[in-house]
């Protein structure tokens, strides 16, 4: 499978469409045509929740080449410092925007 990889910082807005990012924009509507087309299911699912090892990702079903956002895990002292909102915090975030707009992601183990 082939992906193209942002990291959660990449990302500038969610809006009900999609996701504005610095490489580009993700469409909800294409990725869960797509999703629908590849995987079956309603037509609200753009993707799927994975993680490698202890990075938590959100594989999107874009039209052209999937685009994948993943959330980088601070180290904990580091993180203790600068008061950054922790991996799973931004991770679930992206997830209740992504649920305001009327989408959905799939849960892969």
């Amino acid at each position: 499978m082939d992906f193209f990889t942002l990291w959660d910082r990449d990302v500038e807005e969610v809006t009900s469409e999609g996701i504005h990012t610095l490489g580009g924009f993700i469409d909800f509507a294409e990725c869960a045509a797509r999703y629908q087309q590849e995987r079956g299911g309603d037509g609200k699912c753009v993707g799927e929740c994975r993680a490698e090892g202890n990075v938590k990702y959100i594989l999107f079903y874009s039209e052209r080449i999937y685009t994948r956002i993943a959330f980088e895990k601070e180290p904990a002292l580091k993180a203790l410092f600068t008061k950054k909102t922790s991996d799973r915090e931004r991770f679930q975030e992206m997830r209740r925007k992504i649920e305001a707009a009327g989408y959905r992601l799939s849960e892969i183990a």
